[in-house]
């Protein structure tokens, strides 16, 4: 019995020091870590610096706003969240099938 107790100590000891390293939820789910290395500037940098969503419910909205935030999160590019107009330069254009088809095919 003595020690069972002993190894339950031992075990806590050594498993609350790692429950203080452990994430938080919110960091687990998306992570955007920054993109690093020599050629990452010139690699991306040819990306949209816009995000149109072409519809304005809760759902896309989100997408608009986690492109956003991972786009900068990973490479320090702040994106502009544009309503629904498109913009004259390239853009990341958010919508479904039967709202980007009038605008685009």
């Amino acid at each position: 019995m003595k020690l069972r107790l002993r190894f339950f100590w031992v075990a806590i000891l050594l498993l609350v020091p790692c429950s203080a390293l452990a994430e938080a939820g919110e960091a687990a789910w998306l992570r955007y870590t920054p993109i690093t290395g020599a050629n990452a500037p010139e690699q991306f940098s040819s990306l949209p610096t816009d995000v149109v969503s072409l519809d304005h419910s809760v759902v896309a909205m989100s997408a608009q706003t986690e492109l956003a935030r991972g786009v900068d999160s990973m490479l320090g590019k702040k994106l502009r969240t544009e309503a629904s107009r498109l913009p004259d330069e390239n853009a990341f254009v958010l919508g479904t099938f039967t709202e980007l088809q009038p605008r685009f095919l």
